[in-house]
């Protein structure tokens, strides 16, 4: 499997395509590029998260035979160790949820509200997907309200894929460590408003003082320091530490990577005072940012992808074999988390749930078949069919419509049992 951490350089120019990085989430299992498909979906090519640049695909090659052993006892972290998890959790939710908002500070909250739900959860992935029930040109309530407001470019008209956009980049945005913010964002006018995102506090997201092993930082320099007179291919990388982080891998500067530390918490502490004797800068080695998740079980951010639709969705999956279990979510659905029987899940490895707007996810299905002509060949209350599971995560609901940002906390809440249960080890054999 392939390892390319290192993440595509920021954009030249701030208001090209979406102006968010490719890298600012590259999953190491997503090496498969993308730009191809998000041009076939209509969707800028920037807007999907797809692989490194090949210096960074090399880079991350070079990772996984020049990654270090995990540091001795003495040199652990802090936290206690836990079991690694190897599968992913991902979340599909429609872009247009956003168009209902009626400002465009409430849209950039709801954005927030979505990422803290899915970091809360420990989704490992996030696909924004066009149902196609918002119409290019049709000027929405928060476009509105921003024009009043005399917002820079608050009176364009919202899209379907604009609005896919916007989710998209402030999904990604508030994913991003504080410290790499800078680097990796141009200014946009999407990101007018980020400081009304409220701080995920994830582990990757590592705070002044406290010690980490791995790290998320961003490239500042390649072919860093000298050997002898010959240069180093090496690089270094802002990880939001006093000192800057030496790796091995020459990856290419403004790129985004997952460092694991070589150092102990004391030899680390010792290089950020300046202690004599001390080495000046730290030293490290790029891995892939599944390498937290898989080796101790601790969670690392999610992903953003774009999706033209539901087609793209589930066939355009990052991973090498697609998911090996779809979930769809309705209120008409045929399986019920009152009904465990109905909801047995196989061990897998990739697992997708899907979330409908507005009109649902058999709504969005007729209009992405009128629209697009995806060849699905499926009627729009025949979306079923494209799941493993049709679950309806509240049955007997007491309000006539719930909004999708509740639907998303409920059907994590709910599912997160059954996805454990699924993958938990089994029990040994008493002979």
């Amino acid at each position: 499997m392939p390892v390319a951490q290192a993440r595509t350089k920021r954009p030249r120019d701030a208001d090209e395509a979406v102006g968010m990085p490719d890298a600012v989430r590259a999953k190491t299992e997503a090496a498969r590029g993308e730009s191809g498909d998000a041009a076939d979906a209509g969707l800028p090519a920037s807007a999907s998260s797809g692989v490194a640049d090949d210096a960074a695909a090399a880079a991350g090659k070079a990772a996984a035979a020049a990654a270090p052993a995990a540091p001795a006892e003495g040199g652990a972290p802090s936290h206690k160790r836990k079991r690694g998890r190897r599968y992913t959790v991902s979340i599909a939710l429609p872009g247009s949820i956003l168009a209902n908002a009626q400002s465009a500070e409430l849209q950039t909250y709801l954005a927030g509200q979505i990422a803290r739900a899915v970091t809360v959860f420990c989704v490992d992935e996030v696909i924004v997907f066009d149902d196609h029930t918002v119409k290019a040109g049709v000027t929405t309530s928060a476009s509105v309200a921003g024009a009043a407001g005399g917002g820079a470019g608050a009176a364009a008209s919202l899209g379907g894929g604009d609005v896919c956009a916007l989710m998209a980049r402030l999904l990604q945005y508030a994913e991003t460590p504080q410290y790499m913010r800078k680097a990796l964002f141009p200014r946009h006018r999407d990101l007018r408003l980020a400081g009304l995102l409220a701080p995920l506090d994830a582990p990757h997201h590592v705070k002044k003082g406290e010690w980490s092993r791995f790290r998320e930082g961003v490239v500042l320099t390649k072919n860093a320091g000298s050997v002898k007179g010959a240069k180093s291919r090496g690089a270094l990388v802002n990880c939001g530490l006093v000192r800057e982080v030496r790796i091995s891998q020459p990856v290419m500067q403004g790129v985004r990577v997952t460092v694991r530390l070589d150092e102990t918490k004391e030899e680390c502490e010792a290089i950020d005072r300046f202690a004599k004797g001390a080495p000046k800068c730290h030293k490290g080695s790029a891995v892939p940012p599944s390498a937290p998740r898989e080796e101790d079980g601790t969670y690392w951010g999610y992903s953003v992808r774009m999706a033209g639709g539901l087609a793209d969705v589930i066939t355009k999956s990052p991973y090498k074999g697609g998911y090996d279990l779809t979930i769809g979510t309705s209120e008409r659905g045929t399986s019920t988390v009152d009904d465990p029987a109905s909801l047995e899940m196989k061990p897998f490895k990739h697992a997708l749930i899907v979330l409908g707007g507005v009109e649902g996810l058999e709504e969005a299905l007729a209009a992405e078949e009128a629209e697009t002509a995806t060849g699905l060949g499926l009627a729009g209350d025949e979306v079923s069919e494209l799941f493993d599971f049709w679950v309806n995560v509240l049955p007997e609901q007491g309000s006539g419509t719930i909004r999708t940002e509740e639907a998303l906390i409920l059907s994590l809440a709910s599912l997160r049992p059954f996805l454990r249960a699924a993958n938990a080890p089994k029990p040994p054999k008493v002979e």
